[in-house]
């Protein structure tokens, strides 16, 4: 009977034994995963982190791109406005040039035509000149004719 207890001792500290260990892995497999996944929700926290910075640094770059994309748009449009105003300043320049030279050329012809109709009055009035001059020696030589036939005749 003292065996029997004994044994029934032994069973029963070895049943409480066993329940102890098992209470103890239940426990530490609880515990482990509760570790395991209290580290995956960091994890998962941790990657939707970086998820998320990353796309808020994607955002950022998107954003200062766009407004570096307009900023040399408006550079652009800078320069080709200034580039127009230029040419169009050399346009007017040029226009005016022309304008000067037409006035300049057109001076210069109405200064050619007087001097060549100046020049065809003086030769004109040189002739006129010549043939009174040529008129009057020859009735100056007629006068002397009839002169010497006057005072032959007397």
């Amino acid at each position: 009977l003292a065996r029997r207890e004994d044994e029934m001792l032994r069973n029963y500290q070895q049943d409480l034994e066993n329940k102890q260990r098992a209470e103890e892995d239940r426990r530490s497999r609880m515990t482990d995963e509760q570790k395991r996944a209290a580290f995956q929700s960091l994890n998962e926290m941790s990657i939707r982190k970086k998820e998320k910075e990353t796309i808020q640094e994607m955002e950022r770059k998107i954003y200062y791109d766009k407004l570096k994309m307009q900023e040399e748009i408006e550079k652009k449009r800078s320069r080709e406005l200034k580039e127009k105003i230029r040419s169009e300043q050399s346009n007017y320049s040029q226009i005016l040039q022309l304008q000067h030279k037409s006035k300049m050329d057109k001076i210069n012809s109405e200064k050619l035509a007087d001097k060549k109709f100046s020049e065809a009055e003086r030769i004109k009035i040189e002739k006129a000149d010549e043939e009174r001059n040529r008129f009057f020696q020859k009735l100056s030589k007629i006068q002397e004719i009839n002169d010497r036939k006057q005072k032959k005749l007397q």
